[in-house]
């Protein structure tokens, strides 16, 4: 799943923002190819640990894959800059599992909640830009 969203700012500025969320969820400073164990919750409200590693930390991309016994999800942001006061953030999500089963039933289950899941991602995007817009870093 796939969203895009506009923001009043710079790009130096997401990649501070971006820099800080990964630093906070990693618990130390972060950077490409660290892995760590964090919990999550789940759309059940479940909680699980996942193994969370980034994949890249760089300037316009922040790619981040949680892996549980089951799948492997793939979260990335890229960014540039239109103008000086303008940047388009680009959100996708992917979810992917080795078990053909799995992948029928997460194609399945995906297609019967895409508004649902269009939704949350709408509702993170504009999140990070809240979040964005209170950042001072």
């Amino acid at each position: 799943m796939k969203a895009e969203k506009t923001l009043k700012s710079t790009k130096d500025k997401v990649n501070r923002y971006i820099q800080y969320l990964a630093d906070r969820d990693a618990g130390q400073p972060a950077s490409t190819g660290m892995s760590y164990t964090k919990t999550i919750t789940g759309f059940n409200g479940q909680k699980a640990k996942v193994k969370t590693e980034i994949l890249k930390l760089e300037d316009g991309i922040y790619s981040v894959s949680f892996q549980t016994p089951t799948a492997t999800n793939v979260m990335t942001y890229t960014y540039e800059q239109l103008d000086p006061e303008t940047v388009r953030l680009v959100y996708e999500e992917t979810t992917g599992s080795t078990k053909t089963m799995e992948m029928l039933n997460q194609k399945i289950v995906g297609f019967l909640l895409s508004r649902q899941t269009k939704k949350q991602i709408r509702m993170r995007l504009e999140a990070f830009e809240a979040g964005l817009n209170e950042f001072h870093g």
